[in-house]
C-alpha cells in the first residue's frame, strides 16, 4: 500500500495533494527552452548539457518504471534503491 502513494503529498486532512506534481511540472518548464534549442538546431550545445541531464534525472525519479529494462518489468525488481 505504501509504495500506491510515494509520490503523493497529503493536505492537512490526509487527502492527496497536486503539490508535488505541480513543482515538478515547473521543474520541466524551467528546462524545456533547452530542449526547444536542441530541437531546433539539432545539436546539443555544453550550456544544454546540464539542463537536460537535470531533465532525464528527473524523468527518471518521476516514472522509475518506465526507465526499467524489459527483464527488470518482467521479475519486478529494481536497480533503484528503495528510499
Amino acid at each position: 500500500m505504501a509504495e500506491e502513494y510515494a509520490f503523493v503529498i497529503f493536505d492537512s486532512h490526509y487527502r492527496p495533494s497536486d503539490e508535488l506534481e505541480d513543482r515538478l511540472a515547473a521543474c520541466e518548464s524551467w528546462l524545456l527552452p533547452a530542449i526547444d534549442r536542441v530541437a531546433s538546431s539539432g545539436r546539443i550545445e555544453p550550456f544544454d548539457r546540464v539542463d537536460i541531464a537535470r531533465l532525464l534525472g528527473l524523468q527518471a525519479l518521476r516514472y522509475p518504471d518506465r526507465h526499467m529494462s524489459q527483464p527488470e518489468r518482467q521479475s519486478g525488481e529494481s536497480r533503484l534503491p528503495n528510499i
